[in-house]
Order: C-alpha cells, then sequence, then structure tokens
C-alpha cells in the first residue's frame, strides 16, 4: 500500500508490503520520521491508504465497523488519554467490542487472566491518573489482551518503562503472542529488545524499506543505512547485540 497526507505533495511511504503472522511478533524498526507508527495508524485502520488495502484474516479493514475492527485488531497507542477509571475498570473496557447486553461470567475471567498476566492484581482498585507512565503503559497492555483478538499492534510498549519491566512486559506479550497465535506488531526503538523478542523484522528508512525477513536480515550494513550511523552485531552468550 501506499499513503500520504491530505494536502502533500510527498507520500509518507509507496508500494510498502507487510505481513504478520499468527504466532510471531514483527518489530518495524527505523529512524525518526521513518513512518513507523503511521504505518501502525493503518494497520488499526485509524488512517486509510491512498493505495491498496489492509486485511486480517483475509477481510479487508475498509469492508469492517469500528466494532468488528476492535473484535479482531488491538491497539495500544503511544499517547492515550488518561482516565480516571479504576485499573479494573480500564481493563474491562477491552471486553467491549464483545459485549452484547451486560457483563458475563466469562468477560471477568478474561479480565482477571489479563489483569494477573500483567501482576497488576495489587493495582485494580486504583485509579488509572494515580499510576505512573510505567504502571499505566501495563494497564493499557492488559486492556489490549482482554480484547482477545487476533492481531495485536502496540506502539512503543516499553517507552515508559524501567529495564526490568521492560523484560517482563516483553516476555508476557512473546508468551501470550505464541500460546493465543496472535500476529504481533510493534515499533520499538530499542534493537536489543526488538532482537531479543521478536522472530520479524521490517527496517525503515524515511518512508523506505531498507530490508525486512528473520533475524538473517537485521545485519549491521541495513542498520548502519537505516539509522544513518556506524553498528556492528555482536554475539553475546549466544544473543544478537547490537554495538553503536
Amino acid at each position: 500500500m501506499s499513503f500520504s497526507y491530505p494536502r502533500s505533495a510527498k507520500s509518507v511511504f509507496e508500494d510498502i508490503t507487510l505481513e504478520a503472522h499468527a504466532g510471531t511478533m514483527t518489530a518495524i524498526l527505523g529512524n525518526n520520521g521513518a513512518g513507523k507508527s503511521t504505518l501502525l495508524n493503518l494497520l488499526a485502520h485509524i488512517e486509510s491508504p491512498t493505495t491498496g488495502a489492509v486485511r486480517v484474516c483475509g477481510k479487508e479493514l475498509s469492508s469492517m465497523g469500528r466494532r468488528e475492527i476492535a473484535q479482531h485488531i488491538a491497539y495500544v497507542t503511544q499517547q492515550q488519554r488518561i482516565p480516571h477509571l479504576s485499573v479494573y475498570d480500564e481493563v474491562l473496557l477491552g471486553r467491549k467490542p464483545h459485549v452484547s447486553w451486560s457483563i458475563s461470567e466469562n468477560d471477568r475471567a478474561v479480565v482477571a487472566a489479563a489483569i494477573e498476566r500483567l501482576e497488576l492484581e495489587s493495582f485494580v482498585d486504583r485509579y488509572c491518573d494515580e499510576l505512573s507512565g510505567g504502571e499505566r503503559q501495563k494497564v493499557y497492555i492488559a486492556r489490549a489482551l482482554a480484547q482477545e483478538t487476533e492481531a495485536l499492534l502496540l506502539d512503543e510498549p516499553t517507552s515508559a518503562l524501567d529495564p526490568k519491566n521492560q523484560m517482563e512486559v516483553l516476555r508476557v506479550i512473546r508468551e501470550i503472542t505464541t500460546q493465543a497465535s496472535l500476529a504481533t506488531v510493534m515499533v520499538i526503538h530499542d534493537i536489543n529488545l526488538a532482537l531479543r523478542f521478536c522472530d520479524r523484522f521490517l527496517l525503515m528508512r524515511n518512508g523506505d524499506v531498507i530490508a525486512r525477513g528473520g533475524l538473517e536480515a537485521i545485519t549491521a550494513e541495513a542498520l548502519s543505512t537505516a539509522y544513518d550511523m556506524p553498528m556492528r552485531i555482536v554475539d553475546v552468550d549466544g544473543i544478537k547485540m547490537v554495538v553503536m
């Protein structure tokens, strides 16, 4: 697909293709202004492509209403309105696309499981606007998990977290992606976290795709081109690490 903003003479990107498969985590990497968050907005149907289409489970998003899209795709954006809601009620909002008349026992069980997954049990009665940025981020991810979708989109999911919580949250996302066969796509700036937890990659620079594929696609040359600075890849205890 291609995309340009109204009244803009320049496209954000042209003829870009991305596939996300069940049970995989795809990292979108690249410099500031590469179009990463715009691409996520297109995948979530917040923006519509100028040409081309986005499909989930073979069906075009343009043919769906917002409720149906939310039954298939959960999206945790980087900027969130901070609600004066309890943590429990905020996570419960993730069930909204599935609720017809009233909240069921299954809805409550799903919410309880999401809260437990993110270790938020001690926060359930606290209000979201009383939490730290990192604590709120975990609540928003729990709400997305409670949607029980096929696809999970994350825009900088670890940006407000300390190193310990970054590892823990990505470990949980990795586990749920595998266990629930989610197609998870995330924008992330930390290349080393992406290499540790993701299995598919889209490397962009200024709207162009520099590399795509598995770990083999992330080379020192590709990274240096994408970020316009020298980078090299080293092996640390069997884990690929990027050194700048």
